[in-house]
């Protein structure tokens, strides 16, 4: 049975400042779901000492021309959308796939 790959290619966490993007830890980067996986998750870590209200969007990269195409998905889905991790406080957002 061959097992088809559904790889998440790009997470992108929007954070009001520059600053606190630079403390906040993700892991794992990339997630791979497998054919037989409905969902999977990822962890936050907020290492500053300040609070930090989080926006996740996930898009797919596509490469077109030798050119980079982040184009936006509906065929995962990243729940919560929108938190506020407190200082030294860590969250695991869910990464569900729609039609598996």
């Amino acid at each position: 049975m061959k097992k088809n790959i559904f790889v998440v290619t790009s997470l992108l966490l929007f954070l009001p400042s520059m600053l606190n993007a630079a403390s906040i830890r993700l892991s794992p980067v990339s997630v791979e779901i497998l054919s037989d996986q409905a969902a999977s998750s990822i962890s936050l870590y907020n290492q500053s000492n300040e609070s930090a209200d989080l926006q996740v969007r996930v898009f797919e990269w596509r490469q077109n021309a030798g050119q980079d195409q982040l184009v936006p998905t509906d065929e995962i889905v990243i729940s919560p959308p929108f938190l506020k991790l407190q200082p030294s406080d860590s969250y695991n957002l869910r990464v569900v796939r729609i039609n598996p």
